[in-house]
């Protein structure tokens, strides 16, 4: 009996020193690191029709401008290619919002949308004036333009964003959806933010990465009031 109380007295100093000594003391539930977010700033829409999703908003003018170069062909976690699952989400996010336009009380104005990929050059849809959300054949001529883009060049987003330029000359543009896997093949990241600073104040840019966590896409969201989305 000695003994035991001879133990538990020595021990007692021992267990007040544990937290000094960095130990932790077991609070009866554990503590889970938490992951640094995936998209800032802002919210993503939570529409079953968003673009990977971010809501599209059917009285907004939007281009959708999309990386079709070489490194979209690579095969995701999911299954299919990069370009196969951007596909699936563009076709989804118009046809989502022509369906908005032309429902039941659906506001008087509708917005409109072109869709832009780009690689060594830049392929337009459609060719001149945009679609109107209001058009129903327009996901059907959406779908032929989608199906033929191939995976192939490089990924030259200063001439793309050159184009989208002209466009808010005349106040054609809203809303940008910009998307990407790669770094700029014709110019550096520090060049291209510096192009967009010439974009108006109330022009939206949601960036999505691809395949990759990609400061430059995080930065032009949080400059131009849009989300950014990363898909592995």
């Amino acid at each position: 009996m000695r003994n035991w109380k001879w133990l538990v007295t020595a021990a007692l100093p021992l267990l007040w020193m544990l937290p000094a000594a960095g130990v932790p003391v077991w609070s009866g539930a554990a503590e889970e690191p938490v992951p640094p977010p995936k998209a800032a700033p802002g919210k993503p829409g939570n529409g079953a029709g968003g673009f990977y999703g971010v809501e599209v908003r059917a009285e907004k003018r939007v281009v959708f401008l999309v990386d079709v170069s070489g490194s979209m062909g690579a095969v995701t976690p999911e299954g299919g290619s990069r370009l196969d699952v951007m596909k699936r989400e563009l076709r989804r996010a118009v046809g989502s919002a022509v369906a908005s336009a032309n429902r039941i009380g659906a506001p008087k104005e509708a917005g409109n949308f072109r869709v832009w990929a780009f690689s060594s050059g830049l392929q337009l849809f459609p060719d001149l004036e945009p679609c109107g959300f209001r058009d129903r054949s327009a996901v059907e001529r959406l779908n032929r333009f989608v199906g033929a883009l191939g995976a192939g060049g490089s990924t030259n987003m200063l001439m793309a964003w050159r184009k989208i330029l002209e466009l808010t000359k005349h106040g054609q543009l809203d809303t940008v959806y910009f998307l990407s896997d790669g770094d700029p093949s014709d110019c550096s990241a520090e060049e291209l933010t510096r192009l967009l600073t010439r974009l108006p104040k109330d022009v939206t840019v949601h960036c999505f990465a691809i395949g990759l966590d990609s400061s430059l896409l995080r930065e032009i969201a949080a400059a131009h009031n849009g989300n950014y989305v990363v898909r592995m």
